[in-house]
């Protein structure tokens, strides 16, 4: 439930992926897992300040699934990096799933008033495919009934 109202809350208000300091783009990531196979997209994050910066990124939850390269990295001003973010479909047992992605910035300039920044950006992962593999779990159990009954009563008959 808790997974549901967190997706309901990241659809219906977007969070601003700009704050003073950083800037990261799209505003929202949306993977559709429909096979086994690891999904990769991208952000590019951008220094739009005047000083070089420390950049981290990192998901708020879902750490075995959600992987993020390069996690850590500096830009000058001015300067854009690409960042992959990847969803590995192997670690995730669920239907769906909503979290933010954190995007912090740490100025490297010496001064006496440190101002750190940071944006979250709404990570939503759903499961295309999950009514056939409800599918295929329902066929093994009846078959496996079946099978299981045929034995018993084959035995029951000795």
């Amino acid at each position: 439930m808790k997974n549901i109202i967190m997706i309901f809350v990241l659809l219906i208000f977007p969070f601003a992926a700009m704050a003073a300091g950083i800037q990261a783009s799209p505003e929202k990531l949306m993977f559709n897992i429909s096979n086994a196979k690891a999904l990769t997209q991208e952000i590019t994050v951008v220094n739009p300040t005047a000083d070089v910066q420390l950049f981290e990124i990192y998901p708020d939850d879902f750490e075995t699934l959600i992987k993020v390269f390069p996690a850590s990295f500096m830009l000058e001003a001015g300067g854009s990096k690409k960042v992959q973010i990847t969803v590995d479909p192997k670690q995730f047992s669920g239907s769906s799933a909503g979290t933010t992605l954190s995007v912090l910035g740490k100025s490297l300039a010496e001064s006496k008033i440190q101002i750190n920044a940071g944006i979250k950006i709404p990570i939503i992962i759903a499961v295309s495919g999950e009514k056939r593999r409800n599918w295929i779990f329902i066929v093994t159990t009846i078959i496996i009934v079946v099978g299981l009954g045929y034995f018993l009563k084959k035995r029951g008959n000795r």
